[in-house]
């Protein structure tokens, strides 16, 4: 397992954190597991792989504000290496029997894959996928997929177009304890699912931002130079913030314009 020392006061992430950067767990890792290692994406670009059975675990709070964003976006490149999938990420309670955040890829017959997004509160039993959507697999391919989540509807897109939509409803405002863990590439040690993946990119905004960062609605194009593999990054971005920024996703890597 690989995780970060006592959580501290200065070490928080502070609430109104616009911006986050969660590859830095991933690349402490590289020194400590083989498993954990540095690959090739798109283009060449600089990678991570991280194999199936590495448990990578931070606290919730020293990236990411005690209250999660209500409404907000995710983009990701992924390389999935099997089709057993797992989770991408996974925000999970202090017990570590729930999912509250995160997204899972599972094999649906032959051919094809089920991308869920989890979102659960404390009024649901157990990891609760608000949306979920049957896309063709794409093992051992790059792929871009991206959700968009407000208060009724979850959006996914898929290689870079407008796949699929979903209706919901009173989407809660999450309030997550100091004692929440954010793991990468699975989902802890007790519901497991842990994923054998490449990541080129990984962001989260708190904002409808995907097509700011490189899909558009009919044909999507998408910036292939942005940055995140196999749990590579993870960034946080905030709806305070109405334009478009330029992310810089580490030292020598090219950037999300």
């Amino acid at each position: 397992m690989v995780s970060r020392g006592p959580l501290t006061e200065d070490r928080r992430a502070r609430d109104g954190e616009t911006e986050v950067d969660l590859l830095v767990p991933v690349e402490s890792a590289l020194n400590s597991d083989p498993r954990v290692f540095r690959a090739k994406g798109i283009d060449s670009l600089p990678a991570i792989g991280i194999q199936r059975g590495v448990e990578i675990a931070v606290p919730y709070r020293l990236y990411l504000p005690r209250r999660f964003f209500p409404q907000f976006s995710l983009l990701a490149s992924v390389k999935p290496m099997d089709r057993r999938g797992g989770y991408l990420f996974a925000i999970v309670n202090p017990y570590d029997t729930m999912v509250d955040v995160g997204v899972l890829l599972e094999p649906a017959g032959s051919g094809q894959t089920n991308i869920s997004l989890i979102y659960s509160s404390r009024r649901d039993a157990t990891s609760r996928a608000i949306a979920s959507f049957i896309v063709p697999e794409f093992v051992q391919q790059w792929t871009q997929i991206a959700f968009e989540v407000n208060k009724d509807s979850v959006t996914l897109y898929f290689k870079c177009i407008r796949f699929a939509e979903r209706e919901i409803s009173d989407l809660p405002q999450l309030t997550m304890e100091d004692a929440h863990k954010l793991y990468i590439g699975s989902a802890g040690p007790i519901l497991g699912s842990g994923f054998e993946v490449y990541f080129l990119d990984f962001l989260i905004s708190d904002f409808q931002r995907v097509r700011r960062t490189g899909f558009t609605h009919n044909e999507g194009s998408f910036v292939s130079s942005t940055n995140i593999t196999l749990l590579g990054h993870l960034w946080i971005y905030s709806l305070d913030t109405k334009r478009v920024e330029t992310i810089i996703a580490n030292p020598g890597r090219r950037h999300l314009s």
